[in-house]
This record gives C-alpha cells, structure tokens and sequence, in this order.
C-alpha cells in the first residue's frame, strides 16, 4: 500500500478461494489489514488455470474500516492509496 490513509482508518484485504478451473490454485491468507510492508496474499500457486470470465479466480473483496474512537478526528478531504500487487515465484534451488 502507497499513501496515507486518516488516522483510525484501515484497509483491509480479503482474497476468495477458487472453486473453478484445475491445478495449484493456491491459498488465501484469508483477511489482511494492508500496510506499507509486503504481505502474502495467495500463497501456493503453481501450475493451473482458473478459468476467465467473470467471478473466476481469487476475487478480492476490499473493507474500509475506522476506529470508532478517532471518528471525531476525521477531517474530510481526498486521500489518495494505491494497493500494488506482486507474483513471485519460490526460491527453489
């Protein structure tokens, strides 16, 4: 994640299970809370293919949360965040 959300506000990252196509799928991480650090998302892809169209693969479902306490420090205004995605391979020797 790039940019800087209010303080008391979170986003949140969520991938589904596959349950079309073949092959490793992989494996969600279930619920992440998503930070400047690199996180593991889907892990155990492999060979496979999950089918194209709509609602296929991992769908990714995005939650806007806030801490109720900071609620009366929320300013209004435009806050700009950019989720940036990764494949990576294993390191396999």
């Amino acid at each position: 994640l790039t940019g800087t959300l209010p303080a008391g506000v979170s986003l949140k990252l969520t991938a589904g299970t596959v349950s079309t196509g073949n092959g490793n799928r992989g494996s969600s991480a279930g619920e992440i809370s998503l930070t400047s650090s690199a996180q593991d998302l889907v892990t155990g892809i492999g060979s496979c293919y999950t089918e194209s169209g709509y609602e296929k693969g991992h769908q990714l479902t995005y939650q806007l949360d806030m801490n109720n306490d900071s609620y009366a420090d929320l300013a209004s205004g435009s806050y700009d965040v950019t989720v940036i995605y990764t494949i990576t391979g294993d390191d396999e020797d």
